[in-house]
């Protein structure tokens, strides 16, 4: 009944055992919400990022101060809660660096695969940190960037007026993005709404090919 007891209380212990043990080498947001990660460990210190839900592959680079492990199996529920508010990572993200409360991360893996765009000179909109942070946006990505290159091919290919078409089809693909960039207003859903706008763009360039 012991060791019961024991294993009920340490699945609980997670965030705050991340701050004192070398932890996961990368993590995801386990948050609802978009979180903040700050140039120091300070609310108040200045803004580096907003990190998207549903974000992985977040290098941790060190975490510090949580509980241990045998100090918060004495500690109270409000102790503990206490304490995950003091435990700080340190991590990266495309190349930006800073401070995260740990409360807000949890075990997460490496993201081997890259998108058609570069996330480390791609401007930090949340929605462009998502797609970098999470493999089947990735995926999604790459495969919208073939079917957009092919659409680019039939249109560059037409014997009436194919300037006009190919300049049509990169006008059309900016507004797009800017669209998709709007899922950062999505509270909730903006892994949702980003997978939704990829499908219908890449069906609209297959119909496209197809005509």
């Amino acid at each position: 009944m012991g060791k019961v007891l024991l294993l009920l209380g340490l699945s609980f212990y997670t965030s705050v055992s991340i701050a004192n043990a070398d932890g996961p080498d990368f993590f995801r947001v386990s948050s609802e919400n978009s979180i903040q990660m700050f140039e120091k460990m300070q609310t108040n210190s200045k803004l580096v990022l907003l990190v998207p839900p549903d974000t992985n592959g977040i290098k941790n680079l060190g975490c510090t101060g949580g509980a241990t492990l045998q100090a918060w199996q004495k500690m109270t529920e409000q102790e503990r809660e206490a304490s995950k508010n003091n435990a700080w990572c340190n991590v990266g993200v495309q190349g930006k660096t800073g401070w995260v409360l740990s409360k807000y991360l949890s075990e997460g893996n490496r993201i081997s695969e890259t998108p058609s765009f570069n996330c480390y000179t791609a401007h930090p909109h949340e929605i462009e940190i998502l797609i970098c942070g999470n493999t089947e946006l990735i995926l999604l990505d790459n495969q919208l960037w073939s079917v957009y290159q092919g659409a680019i091919s039939k249109a560059k290919a037409m014997t009436k007026g194919p300037e006009d078409a190919v300049k049509d089809l990169k006008q059309k693909q900016i507004a797009w993005m800017k669209n998709r960039n709007e899922c950062w207003k999505e509270i909730g859903a903006k892994l949702t709404c980003s997978i939704n706008i990829y499908k219908k763009q890449i069906e609209a360039l297959q119909r496209y090919q197809t005509k």
